[in-house]
C-alpha cells in the first residue's frame, strides 16, 4: 500500500468521527435526539466508501466467505 493511502486509512476512524462531530452540530440544531438517524446514516456511508475505496475486490470476497473452520479451537 502506498505510504498516502496508508495514511489515509490510518486516519480515516479520526476522519469519520470528526464528520460525525460536524453533523450533530448542523443537524442538531432542529433535529434536537433525533440527530442520532443522519449520523449513523452517514457514518455507514463513511465505512461503505473507505471499505471499498481502500481495499481490493479478493479483500472484500475473502472477507465475505464463508468461514473454513467451525470449531471454537478450544476443545
Amino acid at each position: 500500500m502506498p505510504d498516502t493511502k496508508n495514511k489515509i486509512v490510518l486516519a480515516s476512524p479520526f476522519i469519520i468521527i470528526g464528520i460525525n462531530f460536524i453533523i450533530a452540530y448542523l443537524f442538531g440544531q432542529f433535529m434536537g435526539k433525533w440527530v442520532f438517524i443522519p449520523i449513523i446514516l452517514i457514518e455507514w456511508c463513511l465505512f461503505l466508501f473507505f471499505i471499498i475505496k481502500y481495499t481490493s475486490k479478493e479483500t472484500r470476497s475473502e472477507w465475505l466467505q464463508k468461514p473454513k473452520n467451525h470449531s471454537l479451537g478450544i476443545f
